[in-house]
């Protein structure tokens, strides 16, 4: 391989690894928001729930369940970038792809050349015997 190839074929791998860590975070992201979205659901429970004391602080509920919607909403919007990202590294990542395959065709079809010439000139130099 030439040293363009192999230049290819290396930050092709660390393209894979950046796809891939942006991969895993946006799955925790989108964990934050399940669990964000879970918290709001268990304070609207517990404020409808027996022996709740919403009738004495209806805000203190309130105030909970707007934070862990706002929660959910800042995960699921940070989510919605990561994606954006994945997007384009996956675009970087075809490219990167698409030229590594080219430079190594390039590579073989040089070589098959070179080896062709070579086949020639023994045919064409004459033998010593």
């Amino acid at each position: 391989m030439t040293q363009r190839t192999d230049r290819l074929k290396r930050l092709l791998r660390v393209q894979n690894k950046l796809t891939a860590m942006h991969e895993l975070r946006r799955a925790g992201l989108l964990g934050q928001a399940n669990a964000a979205d879970a918290e709001a659901a268990e304070i609207a429970a517990r404020k409808e729930g027996v022996g709740s004391l919403s009738g004495l602080f209806p805000d203190l509920y309130e105030r909970g369940i707007t934070r862990a919607m706002e929660k959910r909403d800042a995960f699921v919007k940070a989510a919605a970038e990561e994606a954006g990202k994945i997007a384009r590294e996956n675009v970087r990542k075809d490219r990167i792809e698409q030229d590594f395959h080219d430079s190594r065709r390039g590579d073989e079809r040089k070589a098959e050349e070179l080896n062709g010439l070579e086949a020639v000139e023994r045919l064409i130099t004459p033998r010593k015997t």
